[in-house]
Protein backbone atom coordinates (compact mmCIF):
# COMPACT_ATOMS: atom_id res chain seq x y z
CA UNK A 1 0.00 0.00 0.00
CA UNK A 2 2.86 2.38 0.78
CA UNK A 3 4.25 1.87 -2.72
CA UNK A 4 0.99 2.95 -4.34
CA UNK A 5 0.72 5.99 -2.11
CA UNK A 6 4.28 6.95 -3.06
CA UNK A 7 3.50 6.53 -6.75
CA UNK A 8 0.37 8.66 -6.40
CA UNK A 9 2.30 11.35 -4.51
CA UNK A 10 5.04 11.45 -7.15
CA UNK A 11 2.44 11.64 -9.92
CA UNK A 12 0.64 14.51 -8.17
CA UNK A 13 3.91 16.36 -7.60
CA UNK A 14 4.90 15.88 -11.24
CA UNK A 15 1.54 17.22 -12.39
CA UNK A 16 1.83 20.21 -10.07
CA UNK A 17 5.34 21.03 -11.32
CA UNK A 18 4.23 20.82 -14.95
CA UNK A 19 1.19 23.01 -14.28
CA UNK A 20 3.22 25.60 -12.37
CA UNK A 21 4.99 27.01 -15.44
CA UNK A 22 1.90 27.98 -17.45
CA UNK A 23 0.13 29.13 -14.29
CA UNK A 24 2.97 31.47 -13.30
CA UNK A 25 3.95 32.74 -16.74
CA UNK A 26 0.50 32.91 -18.29
CA UNK A 27 0.86 34.11 -21.86
CA UNK A 28 4.08 36.02 -21.23
CA UNK A 29 7.42 35.03 -22.69
CA UNK A 30 10.38 34.79 -20.34
CA UNK A 31 13.21 37.32 -20.64
CA UNK A 32 16.03 36.45 -23.06
CA UNK A 33 18.42 35.57 -20.24
CA UNK A 34 15.93 33.08 -18.78
CA UNK A 35 15.37 31.59 -22.24
CA UNK A 36 19.12 31.08 -22.61
CA UNK A 37 19.31 29.29 -19.25
CA UNK A 38 16.37 27.06 -20.15
CA UNK A 39 17.90 26.25 -23.54
CA UNK A 40 21.22 25.24 -21.95
CA UNK A 41 19.72 23.24 -19.08
CA UNK A 42 18.83 20.15 -21.12
CA UNK A 43 22.30 19.61 -22.66
CA UNK A 44 23.96 20.17 -19.29
CA UNK A 45 21.69 17.63 -17.58
CA UNK A 46 22.23 15.14 -20.40
CA UNK A 47 26.00 15.51 -20.11
CA UNK A 48 25.78 14.95 -16.37
CA UNK A 49 23.68 11.81 -16.82
CA UNK A 50 26.16 10.46 -19.37
CA UNK A 51 29.14 11.08 -17.07
CA UNK A 52 27.45 9.34 -14.16
CA UNK A 53 26.32 6.46 -16.38
CA UNK A 54 29.72 5.91 -18.00
CA UNK A 55 31.95 6.40 -14.98
CA UNK A 56 29.64 4.80 -12.42
CA UNK A 57 28.84 5.84 -8.88
CA UNK A 58 32.44 6.73 -8.01
CA UNK A 59 32.85 9.26 -10.82
CA UNK A 60 33.87 11.99 -8.37
CA UNK A 61 37.19 10.26 -7.74
CA UNK A 62 38.02 10.25 -11.48
CA UNK A 63 41.17 12.20 -12.32
CA UNK A 64 41.28 13.47 -15.93
CA UNK A 65 45.07 13.92 -15.72
CA UNK A 66 45.44 10.13 -15.62
CA UNK A 67 44.50 9.93 -19.33
CA UNK A 68 47.83 11.28 -20.59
Amino acid sequence: MTLWLTIAAVAALSFACKALGPAVLGGRTPPPRAQAVIALAAPALLAGFIVVSVLGPRWTSWDPTMIA
